[in-house]
């Protein structure tokens, strides 16, 4: 077994596209842990619109390529297209951010552990709420220290609890 960590967000129907997730991820992976829900600014654009966040962590027997292949099919129904920017409006957005302790580099795809880990508040935060004392596999620090050291440079979070979404595991 393999611990999954997934990062998803949305600004697009935002309760109900998390919540659909969840339950589909739970369905085909089995038992979630929910990180609280992080909400945020958009990052690289202007809206009103802002996320949730909510990083999950599940132990599978599955290969990596068929949970990225359920992460891209989830986000395919929930109306997410393919051709938008990568800093747009989304109805789901979901990554795989840890696979274990794996690490690849950047000629390989995908990087793991995903460069956003450390790149944005909205990732790092919730995935430190929910394995603060888990060792980054690069980095060789726990997420609670790497998010105490980034956070006062990263931008203003509001933290949820998970029951906002009213999904049925929490």
């Amino acid at each position: 077994m393999t611990l999954a960590v997934l990062g998803i967000g949305s600004n697009i129907g935002r309760e109900h596209n998390i919540r659909t997730a969840l339950d589909a991820l739970s369905t085909a992976l089995g038992p979630l842990a929910l990180s609280p829900i992080v909400e945020s600014d958009p990052v690289g654009y202007d809206s009103t619109s802002r996320f949730y966040n909510i990083v999950v962590g599940v132990e599978t027997d599955q290969k990596f390529q068929e949970v990225k292949a359920l992460c891209k099919r989830l986000e395919r129904q929930s109306g997410r297209r393919t051709d938008e920017p990568r800093f747009s409006p989304k109805t789901l957005d979901i990554d795989v951010l840890l696979w274990g302790d794996e690490v690849t580099s950047g000629d390989q795809h995908p990087i793991l552990p995903h460069p956003d880990i450390e790149r944005f508040a909205h990732v790092l935060c919730p995935l430190a709420l929910l394995y603060p004392d888990a060792t980054h596999p690069v980095e060789r620090v726990s997420y609670k220290a790497l998010w105490e050291q980034r956070k006062a440079d990263l931008p203003v979070l509001t933290v949820l609890p998970p029951s906002v979404l009213t999904h049925p595991a929490v």
